[in-house]
């Protein structure tokens, strides 16, 4: 179909389409199809004998919520990001586990510039909390693969101590989850017009 994949994902596959680029993303048998005429392109995987269902805007995928945002350049934009992830999923499991939500945070780091976790030498964790802070750190990777790129770092600093944390690492660890918490609407907004 004149589709070449992506250098950096193999399954990003895209081709150039009159005054746009076409994007097609592939996980195991689920698709999603980014340009200008999807009608178009679903009516040619049909002709192929493919057989489509739930063909249409994409609200939510692989854990990921799309919506349309207008900015202030005055575009519309397709964005992707991680909200019904981080309040039904992650927020439930800290309440499972601390019995509230996190506390809402006014700073706008995920983790306080000032932390040197390497230096930490707070008191380890316990078994039962090194299991919390390896569920969390779990679901801290999964929501950064769903595109909330802000927590990455925080993410892959504290992740170097899951084999002994102390009780310092699981505190920050918690803030992030108030980072999300208190900025859960975090997303990436995509433009199709062709790159420079």
């Amino acid at each position: 179909m004149g589709f070449w994949p992506s250098k950096a994902d193999s399954d990003l596959w895209m081709r150039e389409k009159d005054d746009h680029y076409e994007y097609l993303c592939v996980y195991v048998d689920d698709y999603l199809y980014t340009g200008k005429d999807p009608d178009g392109f679903h009516e040619s995987l049909r002709t192929l004998n493919f057989k489509l269902k739930g063909c249409g805007e994409p609200k939510y995928h692989l854990g990921g919520d799309f919506g349309r945002v207008k900015y202030s350049d005055g575009k519309t934009y397709l964005t992707w990001g991680a909200r019904t992830y981080i309040t039904k999923r992650m927020m439930a499991t800290y309440k499972t586990l601390y019995g509230d939500l996190p506390p809402k945070t006014k700073q706008r780091n995920p983790l306080d510039p000032k932390y040197r976790p390497e230096l930490d030498d707070s008191e380890l964790c316990s078994d039962a909390e090194k299991q919390e802070y390896w569920k969390l750190i779990g679901e801290l990777q999964w929501c950064s693969g769903l595109g909330r790129i802000d927590i990455v770092s925080a993410t892959v600093t504290m992740s170097r101590f899951r084999p002994a944390p102390r009780k310092g690492h699981l505190h920050h660890v918690k803030r992030i989850y108030s980072f999300l918490h208190t900025f859960k609407k975090g997303s990436i907004k995509f433009d199709t017009a062709v790159p420079d």
